[in-house]
């Protein structure tokens, strides 16, 4: 008996909706209940931290907060180019993960905290025996006097391309895998619910005739060996030749000229048939200070390889960057320097090579440091694959 001719079509219909809603359940639960908290957190703005939204207590934001304050005030506090940016930078202005009034809410919050905090143990005569100390308040206080000064701050690319497009696989991927495996079993179920059974067709029994072979030429001995023709010796003798095993797959340039704010490039990377192999990219690391245009103190290349889903970078910096401890420390946790200068230097992964040629180098002035910025740049790549 047919069991689609029992079951009402709107049933099937709500079996093929709840199989879809348990497979976007299960998807939820892996994400939030399976998967590391490293690994969903780790991309977490500072604003996110936990904190006490009446102040009467500090929490985990409020000492981060401390913690950039003094930094501030180590690096020069309000007197200081450098000091203002690098808060921006750990408060999460710069990358675009809060606005500046985010951040002024932040520090304010922590300073109405650690206010609290520190009156507590009065009592015993020392406001210094709290969590934080009165030079931790005089820091907060300063970072938040000089953010009240700030106007509009430029925000700047946290990820390359390649960098973006391999986090958006780990988890985007995943989501759609169980999200298809669910419409997949879905419709299987469906399938096998409605469709009808098909009727077996049986052909009818047909009558073979018996064909006689025919003669067989007979061949001479002395008859002449049949010779191939032209075209087919040419077909055999002649082989395409290969191409040079250290010949480039891949060829172009790129120019950075002072004023491009909007600068970032990126370029797939495809074998000679067409095969996607990765890709590269070139973006703004780091700029100084908030003039207009920005002053663009390091360039950072990136080779994302697609066969081991890695992104390997070298941060190309101006010898006023260079010999900056504290931004060459800053950039150096994005990649290995690269002092920029006339030469060539190589980014390479699992499979690829990329050979990068420097070149129509211009720097603009810093302070007394005449290699303070890119006035212009020609990066001349070479890719090629590595066995």
């Amino acid at each position: 008996m047919n069991t689609a001719a029992r079951m009402p079509r709107w049933l099937v219909y709500l079996a093929f909706a709840a199989g879809s809603v348990v497979g976007f359940v299960g998807a939820g639960f892996l994400f939030y209940a399976v998967l590391p908290p490293e690994l969903i957190l780790r991309d977490v703005p500072p604003r996110s931290l936990k904190y006490d939204p009446q102040a009467a207590n500090p929490d985990y934001r409020d000492v981060y907060v401390a913690r950039v304050a003094r930094q501030f005030v180590r690096l020069g506090g309000a007197n200081s180019e450098l000091a203002t940016q690098e808060a921006l930078v750990m408060l999460g202005v710069a990358s675009g993960d809060a606005t500046l009034q985010q951040a002024q809410e932040m520090v304010s919050h922590a300073a109405r905290a650690v206010e609290s905090e520190n009156a507590r143990p009065e009592e015993l005569g020392n406001p210094d025996l709290g969590r934080f100390t009165l030079a931790d308040l005089q820091a907060i206080n300063q970072l938040r006097d000089r953010l009240a000064t700030l106007g509009n701050v430029p925000v700047q690319s946290a990820d390359t391309p390649a960098q973006a497009r391999q986090r958006a696989l780990l988890v985007g991927g995943l989501l759609w895998l169980l999200f298809l495996l669910a419409a997949g079993a879905g419709l299987t179920f469906v399938h096998g619910l409605v469709a009808a059974p098909q009727p077996r067709i049986i052909a009818a029994p047909q009558q073979v005739t018996a064909v006689p072979p025919a003669p067989r030429a007979e061949v001479s001995e002395f008859a002449a060996p049949r010779q191939p023709s032209p075209a087919t010796v040419t077909a055999l003798d002649e082989e395409p030749a290969p191409a040079p095993a250290d010949a480039p797959i891949q060829r172009f340039t790129v120019e950075y000229a002072h004023g491009d704010e909007n600068f970032d490039i990126a370029r797939d990377i495809s074998s000679s048939t067409g095969e996607m192999l990765g890709e590269c990219a070139v973006v703004i690391a780091d700029r100084f200070g908030f003039e207009r245009p920005e002053r663009v103190i390091a360039l950072a290349i990136s080779v994302f390889d697609k066969n081991d889903f890695q992104t390997f970078t070298k941060v190309l910096v101006t010898p006023f960057a260079y010999t900056n401890p504290a931004i060459s420390k800053k950039l150096s946790e994005r990649g290995a320097l690269v002092l920029a200068r006339p030469e060539k230097f190589e980014v390479t992964t699992t499979t690829l090579r990329v050979e990068i040629e420097v070149s129509e180098l211009r720097f603009g002035r810093i302070d007394d440091q005449p290699a303070g910025y890119f006035e212009h740049a020609r990066l001349e790549f070479k890719v090629y694959r590595q066995a």
